[in-house]
């Protein structure tokens, strides 16, 4: 479990100030996220795992998250004894007492080779 911004050799953030003051912030980030796996028909079943990113401490008010395709890259050499196939992005505004926030959900089926 981690989420690290690349730094390859320095941080790879892109910023842009635009005319009217308004910023924007492009960081290419890496998840290692855990996934929790039914195995009562393993190796026979498809598994799914699931993933949401979400701003912590700002709203939709300061902080909007957007996809930019391709969002998702998988990398195939850690992936040896599965499979993963049609996984897919989303947009989502979770709703909260504090307000809306930008959610960017991930869908990766998989099954065992």
């Amino acid at each position: 479990k981690s989420t690290t911004i690349h730094a390859s050799p320095t941080n790879n953030i892109f910023l842009l100030i635009y005319p009217d003051g308004k910023l924007w912030v492009n960081y290419r980030v890496r998840v290692d996220a855990p996934c929790n796996m039914e195995l009562s028909n393993f190796p026979f079943d498809t598994q799914k795992c699931y993933l949401t990113l979400e701003s912590y401490s700002f709203n939709t008010a300061k902080v909007r998250l957007t996809w930019k395709v391709p969002a998702v890259l998988i990398e195939a050499q850690r992936l040896l004894e599965f499979e993963i196939f049609n996984y897919s992005y989303s947009y989502a505004n979770g709703v909260y007492p504090a307000g809306g926030w930008d959610q960017l959900q991930v869908k990766l089926p998989y099954f065992a080779q």
